[in-house]
């Protein structure tokens, strides 16, 4: 029997006569049925069966038998979650709890506020200070190579307060100025040694016979300001200290 070729209704290729079925879609062309078997639908799919050994059947198109009344396909995405949400490690657990921090600049504000009250009380413990060897101290000034005169009575008469003078006057340049310094040095240290030394030169004028003047006064005053700017640069360090620890 000569072979000819057809024309498949489905997918309109060509199909030789003797195939059953196309091989491209998988449409039926022509059935063989057996005594009381039903012949099978139109348009049934019937996987195609070599006609050889080495024959191997194409597969069938994937978009055949898909119309515009197909119900299109719908792509899920993932839902996105809140931080309230993407915290929780199961359905039914709390989300994991949050720490707020502070912001920087509060952080600023409470690590440095102490380091500058004590610049600034450095600065006017030494100028309250240098101010009270200018007034008088006493009719009588301890160490003083004369009785009667004002220079008689003002704090340098004694020649050795004049390196405390000098002292004081560095220090309240290192106060103003920038300088590379390390504050534990010219305000806790300094400040601490200064106070100590100014309130031991007011003592016996204060509690002695000699009286105090006002240059007695000011000397107090200015020892106590210097030495509470050296405690206050203290407690910053050890602050700054216990806060890098944790």
């Amino acid at each position: 029997m000569a072979i000819t070729t057809n024309v498949c209704p489905g997918c309109q290729e060509a199909v030789s006569s003797d195939r059953l079925s196309c091989p491209s879609c998988g449409r039926v062309l022509a059935s063989i049925t057996r005594p009381g078997e039903p012949a099978p639908a139109a348009g049934a799919y019937v996987p195609p069966a070599p006609t050889s050994p080495g024959a191997r059947p194409l597969p069938a198109r994937p978009w055949v038998g898909v119309t515009s009344a197909t119900p299109p396909l719908i792509a899920m995405s993932p839902i996105p979650q809140t931080p309230a949400l993407a915290g929780a490690s199961a359905v039914g657990q709390p989300p994991a709890a949050t720490m707020t921090l502070p912001s920087a600049p509060s952080l600023a504000l409470e690590a440095g506020w102490r380091a500058t009250v004590a610049g600034w009380l450095m600065a006017i413990g030494s100028a309250v200070a240098i101010l009270g060897f200018l007034l008088p101290w006493s009719r009588t000034v301890i160490g003083a190579e004369g009785v009667g005169t004002y220079f008689d009575t003002w704090g340098i008469a004694n020649p050795s307060h004049l390196l405390v003078v000098l002292t004081l006057a560095v220090t309240l340049g290192l106060a103003i100025l920038v300088n590379p310094i390390p504050t534990w040095i010219r305000t806790c240290c300094v400040g601490l040694a200064l106070s100590g030394l100014l309130v031991g030169l007011t003592w016996p004028y204060l509690l002695g016979p000699l009286g105090a003047g006002p240059g007695v006064l000011a000397i107090l005053v200015g020892g106590v300001v210097l030495g509470v700017a050296g405690v206050l640069d203290l407690v910053e360090a050890r602050h700054v200290a216990s806060r890098s620890a944790v």
